[in-house]
């Protein structure tokens, strides 16, 4: 039986990346193809994403979707224009719905992030991140109210936005998918959806969001989690079904399960201009915001092995942020020739999987401050240490590192035992001492696998698939 298009919206470069980095795409266009579905379209925003997608694939802009504008009659201008001003000025929006929701629910994310700076806090809600006191007035507090704002906004009464409605006028729709759901621009989406009574999943898509990013759509078909964590948080705090709830694990690491991604140890080494026989301490860094406090940490990680304070035949592997632009500059001192004999700086790439799978499988412990690379380095069964301090910078307490582990989502990891946190350079330098002699982590990160990353078989961008045609 023939059916319509199965379209994806992606709202940002991040949940972009989650699809396109991974098998979803040609597995999707296989088994949607084999169900009927005449096309497979992506929706995403207008950065040059379309060109990373195969040619099988259909590209629209999520803001743009449509390929001819839809004029409302004047009346519905109207309303739109009225009823969107009223909304913005009464506090009904979907900032307000986040901010009320985080506030009901006590992240600490959320609780935190209040206390930043007004540079900071508008900084956050770039992210999505809306933690001004302005959004939760008044009674932040109160459930009713929060519930009213929330049915309000996403009222089936609204009138919507025009090229939207014209995307699903010009196209039989038949499913959709909003990859990284708690984003401003599904109310429209959805809206659209249920006047037409179109099914549409929700793809949660990264392990922050249920505490951070506030709360669902509506009327969802379906939640695509990607671990049991997520599953239990969606359960708790958002209150879902949990028969509506599917665990796929992390289609963007099916990689590490490619033989074909991974080189022999010393061909890889060699590259790097690193002895095959020397044990390998990768630092993964951040970018230069959340990274300022890094080059102080590698500097004294190099001293140590420069004197023989870990040992003999120990390389320092430093991994910049893909993003970060000024990698160079950063760790300048420490890539030197005083400092760099047992020291190998990699550029900062973007997209390069083979050199980043490579890199991990093939350290002998990873180190970094908080971040799913903890979650990667479990997936190859790294020994791990966390950062929790601020290097050789003087940071007050709510600007410290150290508070970064207290993140509702990051607590699991803390508590599991498959990671050390260090909170000075001197348990710094024993906790690797003691690392390169042991591993008192191997049960606890076991531990941090099950409840972060199973299924872990190479097939969850296969799994990802099924969870959205079933």
């Amino acid at each position: 039986m023939s059916k319509g298009a199965f379209v994806l919206v992606a709202p940002n470069s991040m949940a972009f990346r989650a699809i396109a980095n991974s098998q979803v795409l040609p597995l999707l266009h296989k088994d949607a193809t084999k169900l009927g579905y005449e096309r497979v379209i992506v929706l995403s925003p207008d950065d040059g994403s379309q060109q990373q997608l195969p040619d099988y694939i259909e590209w629209r802009s999520f803001l743009l979707p449509a390929e001819h504008l839809n004029h409302l009659p004047p009346h519905q201008k109207v309303i739109r224009a009225v009823t969107t001003r009223l909304s913005r000025y009464l506090g009904f929006g979907f900032e307000n719905t986040v901010f009320r929701f985080n506030q009901l629910q006590q992240f600490f994310a959320h609780k935190f992030k209040q206390g930043m700076s007004l540079e900071r806090r508008q900084r956050e809600e770039l992210a999505g991140n809306f933690v001004s006191k302005k959004y939760g007035f008044p009674f932040p507090n109160s459930k009713a109210l929060y519930n009213w704002i929330y049915n309000f906004h996403y009222s089936k009464n609204h009138v919507t936005d025009p090229n939207i409605q014209a995307f699903f006028k010009e196209n039989k729709i038949d499913k959709l998918v909003f990859w990284h759901v708690q984003n401003s621009v599904f109310r429209e989406f959805s809206i659209c959806a249920r006047k037409q009574k179109i099914p549409y999943i929700a793809v949660i898509g990264s392990w922050d969001r249920p505490t951070t990013k506030g709360p669902i759509c509506p009327n969802c078909d379906k939640y695509i989690v990607n671990s049991v964590v997520m599953k239990n948080e969606l359960e708790q705090h958002h209150e879902i079904d949990s028969g509506l709830i599917e665990v796929v694990g992390w289609p963007q690491m099916d990689v590490y399960h490619d033989p074909q991604m991974i080189e022999p140890r010393e061909e890889f080494l060699s590259t790097l201009n690193i002895n095959t026989n020397d044990t390998v301490l990768l630092y993964a860094g951040n970018a230069a915001r959340l990274g300022a406090h890094e080059p102080s940490l590698v500097e004294h990680i190099a001293r140590q092995i420069n004197h023989g304070n870990y040992g003999g035949n120990i390389h320092l592997l430093i991994r910049p942020h893909p993003q970060d632009v000024d990698w160079q500059e950063r760790y300048a001192k420490v890539s030197g020739q005083e400092m760099g004999k047992h020291v190998t700086l990699m550029p900062a790439e973007m997209g390069n999987m083979k050199t980043m799978v490579n890199t991990l499988q093939h350290a002998d412990i990873v180190m970094a401050t908080q971040g799913s690379i903890s979650l990667d380095a479990a997936a190859l069964d790294k020994k791990i240490i966390n950062i929790a301090f601020n290097g050789t910078l003087k940071r007050s307490y709510t600007e410290s590192v150290e508070r970064w582990y207290e993140m509702d989502h990051y607590l699991p990891v803390v508590n599991s035992g498959g990671v050390a946190i260090v909170n000075s350079f001197d348990e710094l330098d024993s906790t690797v001492t003691l690392l390169l002699a042991e591993d008192p982590q191997q049960k606890g990160r076991q531990h941090l696998r099950n409840i972060e990353l199973e299924p872990f078989k190479g097939d969850s961008s296969a799994r990802q698939v099924q969870a959205m045609l079933s």
